[in-house]
C-alpha cells in the first residue's frame, strides 16, 4: 500500500482557477448551445475543486493532531507489573505492588499465628 503523505503545501491554489467567469472561454463544441450552461458548469467545477482543497487541508490537520497524540502516548511509561515500586523497611530491594501485598499478608499471618 502506498503511504504517500499529502500536506497543505502540496495544494496549489493556482490549479483551481477560481476567477472571473466570462462566456469568452466557452469551448467550440459548446458555442452553439447556451453559454450560461458553461458558466454554471465552471462555477460548479470550481466549487467542487475548492471543496476538495478544503477537505485535504482538514485531513492534513487531522493527521498532524493524530501524530501528536500518538507521540504523546508513546512517551508515556508502559503500564506493567513494575510500574509502581516501593521499598519497605527491612527489605533490601524495591518491590512491586504484588510482592508488597504478599509481604504484608505474610506479616499478618505471622502476627495471627504468634497471638
Amino acid at each position: 500500500m502506498n503511504t504517500q503523505e499529502i500536506t497543505v503545501s502540496d495544494i496549489n491554489n493556482q490549479e483551481f482557477e477560481v476567477n472571473e467567469l466570462t462566456t469568452d472561454a466557452i469551448p467550440a463544441w459548446m458555442r452553439d448551445r447556451n453559454g450560461e450552461l458553461w458558466v454554471d458548469n465552471k462555477v460548479a467545477h470550481d466549487a467542487i475543486c475548492q471543496t476538495f482543497a478544503n477537505i485535504i487541508e482538514r485531513l492534513a490537520a487531522c493527521e498532524q493532531a493524530i501524530l501528536g497524540h500518538h507521540k504523546h502516548l508513546e512517551s508515556m511509561p508502559q503500564i506493567d507489573q513494575n510500574l509502581f515500586m516501593y521499598k519497605p523497611n527491612g527489605e533490601k530491594d524495591h518491590l512491586n505492588i504484588g510482592k508488597n501485598l504478599d509481604l504484608i499478608y505474610k506479616k499478618l499471618e505471622a502476627l495471627e499465628n504468634g497471638l
